[in-house]
């Protein structure tokens, strides 16, 4: 049974569904607060590497630390030249 988690606290719930015939990969993310209420939801499709190779680094990246690691408003420089890359000239 799912709980709610502590005052102050947020609570991340993921799942995710394949589709092995089709090729598909769908992820489903749920962040709740302490009341229950939904504070994000997010839904996620299969994107192939090719057009998504920030997010391909970041989890390469991720594998080389054992911390946790965040960016808000900025992105780390390791990832900057796929950043520009994303952008159309």
């Amino acid at each position: 049974m799912w709980k709610l988690p502590d005052m102050g606290v947020y609570k991340l719930n993921c799942d995710a569904a394949v589709d092995v015939a089709g090729g598909f990969i769908g992820i489903g993310l749920v962040i709740r607060d302490a009341a229950g209420f939904e504070a994000r939801c997010v839904e996620i499709g299969f994107v192939s590497r090719n057009y998504n190779k920030v997010a391909h680094v970041l989890a390469r990246n991720a594998l080389l630390h054992a911390e946790d690691r965040y960016w808000m408003e900025e992105y780390p420089t390791f990832v900057r030249s796929f950043v520009q890359a994303d952008f159309p000239c």
